[in-house]
């Protein structure tokens, strides 16, 4: 998802950030990996449940997914008919994503969601 952010001009991090699965325990032959994604979700107790699923419907449809993956606007799209279009992947390919789809694949079986606070974490994303 870096790669979003790895071709900025005046940034500091600009053409530093690369892509690898995470390094193994000793004597491991697994790894555990964290995966950053969005959702969307409708509350119980919405009033106007029909027109939240519907824009759900939309927002996540194989079309709208694509578009946003290959026009930089969507980060991790978890369609798997986005990691296997032609389209995204070219689009992945820039020098800026530095090895993220090949590392994506390699990790994707075994991330999970696991998110656990972190000291400067609001500003380091802010930056």
């Amino acid at each position: 998802m870096f790669g979003f952010w790895n071709d900025v001009a005046g940034k500091p991090t600009s053409g530093k950030i690369a892509f690898a699965p995470p390094l193994r325990a000793p004597n491991s032959n697994n790894f555990e990996s964290n995966i950053w994604l969005w959702s969307l979700a409708m509350n119980a107790a919405s009033q106007k449940k029909g027109a939240a699923w519907l824009f759900i419907q939309w927002a996540t449809s194989k079309q709208v997914e694509l578009t946003g993956a290959i026009s930089g606007k969507l980060v991790n799209s978890p369609r798997a008919s986005t990691w296997t279009d032609k389209a995204w992947l070219e689009y992945a390919a820039k020098p800026e994503f530095n090895n993220f789809v090949d590392t994506f694949k390699a990790v994707r079986k075994r991330a999970a969601l696991a998110f656990t606070h972190r000291v400067g974490f609001a500003e380091a994303m802010n930056a």
